[in-house]
């Protein structure tokens, strides 16, 4: 937290109850700070403690006079504007600084201290980077002595490591539920957007924006993505426009669905509009919930479920199984399945997420690989002996 002299033990316990104490630079002493000045009930916990503190120390630093200093709140309402990246990483970065500014409102720029820095950077690691390149031009600016969220040093956070997908039966069973949960009228069009998804590995603003005059064949032509909170098409991320194979499921599902006469989109919304996050999302939740309840109780999106409630399967794990269906399943090699990703690095990430087979099954693999090239050699007289007794030759 941003303490002053003084503050080293400014949350504790004691005696079963969690005090709260900051430096008051008027009278140079620490003063107990009460729960009820700020409209709390006393903190049973540690976490309800550092929250108290964090207010007690934005209002004491709102009250100090004054340097002049830019207020954490103000700069995260102009950074994005001043300091601007790219249109959607604007977005991106006001969404997650804004928190931060929130939450320090009132306090300079400069008040924030390392292990403050550290502290709200452990409980918000997806806001982290945004706010970290914010005060590194707070700093370019000398709004900031230095950077207190530079070289963290946090753990990360483990992602997608261990990813377990869904088999090819459960896709078709997700298609099968999506008919099932929206009726015979929008069902086809939902299915076919699950399938499209599953199989062309497409993320799913691609998949907003996907047309038919871009299909050609068992070829599709990625161009565009409907980015959800600019409410427009843009280029998809990280540049990574260009055909990939649309696999015979894939395409059987988007030719065998009704379409709309002369509307080039190929997935629509109940209402008839272009595919957005939101209404993904109300598709989807649907679907995902009557596809759950048919699940054994060992399956592992139920043990995710009890972990924690809040990690269930999303749209975007779609792609996740036709990575995965290609490399473990088919046995393309990973820089293959790589370019229908759009991925730029050969095939590292592809086989860091979805490979790591077996030693049997890579020896079979092997073994099938040298097929009839390999032949067993005649033994001639002396061999077995010698080889059992680890003769060298």
């Amino acid at each position: 937290m941003a303490r002053g002299k003084g503050d080293s033990m400014s949350v504790r316990q004691k005696n079963g109850s969690w005090i709260v104490e900051i430096y008051d630079p008027t009278t140079r002493r620490k003063r107990h700070v009460r729960a009820a000045e700020f409209g709390m009930d006393p903190p049973r916990n540690e976490r309800q403690a550092l929250r108290l503190e964090r207010l007690a120390l934005n209002a004491r630093d709102a009250k100090r006079p004054g340097s002049g200093d830019e207020t954490c709140d103000s700069f995260a309402t102009r950074w994005t504007a001043d300091f601007p990246r790219s249109a959607a990483t604007n977005v991106h970065n006001k969404e997650r600084v804004n928190a931060f500014g929130d939450e320090f409102a009132g306090r300079t720029l400069r008040s924030i201290s390392r292990q403050e820095a550290r502290t709200w950077a452990q409980a918000n690691p997806t806001r982290l980077s945004a706010v970290r390149a914010m005060f590194s031009d707070a700093v370019d600016e000398g709004l900031a002595d230095s950077n207190p969220f530079g070289r963290m040093g946090l753990k990360q956070a483990d992602g997608r490591k261990d990813i377990t997908v869904l088999t090819k039966d459960e896709v078709q069973r997700l298609a099968d539920v999506a008919i099932e949960v929206h009726g015979p009228k929008f069902g086809p069009e939902f299915a076919a957007m699950v399938l499209w998804g599953a199989y062309t590995c497409m993320r799913p603003g691609e998949t907003f924006a996907a047309r038919y005059s871009r299909l050609n064949g068992d070829e599709y032509d990625v161009a565009t993505q409907y980015h959800s909170r600019l409410r427009k098409e843009t280029a998809p991320k990280h540049g990574s426009t260009g055909r990939i194979y649309v696999p015979e499921p894939a395409q059987r599902a988007v030719l065998d669905k009704p379409r709309r006469l002369g509307d080039d989109l190929m997935f629509r919304t109940k209402r008839g509009r272009q595919f957005c996050q939101g209404s993904l999302h109300r598709a989807w939740s649907s679907v995902r919930e009557a596809f759950m309840v048919g699940l054994p109780a060992h399956h592992h999106l139920r043990t995710r479920i009890e972990v924690d409630p809040e990690d269930r399967l999303d749209f975007y794990e779609l792609r996740h199984f036709g990575a995965s269906y290609m490399l473990n399943e088919l046995e393309l090699e990973p820089w293959v399945v790589a370019e229908q990703l759009r991925h730029s690095d050969g095939g590292v990430l592809v086989v860091q997420l979805y490979g790591h087979p077996s030693r049997r099954e890579a020896i079979k693999r092997i073994r099938r690989a040298y097929g009839d090239n390999v032949r067993r050699l005649p033994a001639k007289k002396g061999d077995a002996r010698g080889i059992a007794g680890g003769e060298a030759r």
